[in-house]
């Protein structure tokens, strides 16, 4: 009974695991083209968005943000998204990572900008996101280690 059990849950661990990381890799890429696309547009002078936002930051225009916003978030996201969809080891830990900035991130800019103004649907969107990806992260991990585990004792 012990080895068909160990043989069913090894049967199945591969595709939870993949049914696991397509969500968290399709938040992670889109959230990653969205940051890349905000960054341009911020580079571009960032139309129709008051420079009053920027009242009481240490920012006289959107350049630094959006290069903040291309790096940190579309960097960050781009390379959680690349590493799991190539399946290497720490791709949960970087998928943690990448929500933790997102949300630092959202965070920082609406205490910044939100007194001036600076409100968008797009914050909580995006803070959500942060948290969802942190969260499914976390959740491949202790997936990938209870794994990791159990083919460990499985091997002794």
């Amino acid at each position: 009974m012990e080895i068909a059990m160990t043989t069913y849950i090894h049967s199945i661990t591969p595709k939870s695991e993949a049914a696991r990381r397509w969500p968290l890799f399709t938040i992670e890429a889109i959230v990653a083209v969205n940051a890349v696309g905000g960054a341009i547009w911020g580079l571009d002078g960032a139309r129709n968005v008051p420079r009053e936002w920027l009242d009481g930051t240490p920012f006289d225009s959107y350049v630094v943000p959006s290069l903040i916003l291309l790096i940190a978030i579309g960097g960050g996201m781009g390379t959680a998204a690349v590493t799991l969809l190539a399946q290497h080891r720490p791709a949960p830990e970087l998928s943690i990572g990448a929500g933790l900035i997102l949300i630092g991130w959202i965070t920082v800019q609406m205490l910044m900008i939100a007194p001036n103004g600076g409100v968008s649907w797009l914050q909580p969107t995006m803070l959500a996101a942060g948290l969802l990806v942190a969260a499914l992260g976390w959740r491949l991990r202790r997936v990938r280690d209870m794994s990791e585990a159990r083919s460990h004792v499985d091997s002794h």
